[in-house]
């Protein structure tokens, strides 16, 4: 068996690679700016583009005997795609068994803001089960 070198890179060298990433990115961002015409558009075209991918934009939760109905993360998806020059995640950041809480992050690179912006929602997973990806 072969052995491979192992390279260890300071996280200092990490954090300014990232950073400079990111200027490149904002810097393409303020030589291609967003439209909303085009943003409207091409959300419109991925959002109708099939009855599936339709359906997939709604999320509906039976709760307490009424049903629940929103944007679901799929649109949210579509929305970040089509508005362009940003970068978006999200990740779960604890979970408790019962209580799951995630992060979600938008990064608007046009605008230039500082730093992205973070949203952090504890939610309560009943019942878990049912709820929870396998």
């Amino acid at each position: 068996m072969e052995e491979q070198e192992v390279m260890t890179i300071e996280s200092g060298t990490i954090a300014l690679l990232n950073k400079s990433e990111i200027e490149q990115q904002v810097a393409t961002a303020h030589k291609f700016p967003r439209s909303i015409k085009k943003f409207r558009d091409e959300t419109m075209q991925m959002v109708t583009l099939t009855e599936k991918i339709a359906g997939e934009c709604i999320y509906s939760l039976p709760r307490g005997g009424k049903t629940i109905e929103g944007p679901s993360a799929r649109f949210a998806e579509v929305i970040a795609s089509a508005w362009g020059n940003s970068r978006a995640g999200a990740r779960v950041v604890s979970d408790q068994g019962e209580f799951v809480t995630a992060q979600g992050v938008f990064h608007d690179l046009e605008r230039t803001s500082p730093s992205p912006t973070r949203c952090n929602v504890a939610s309560r997973i009943k019942p878990a089960a049912a709820l929870r990806p396998t």
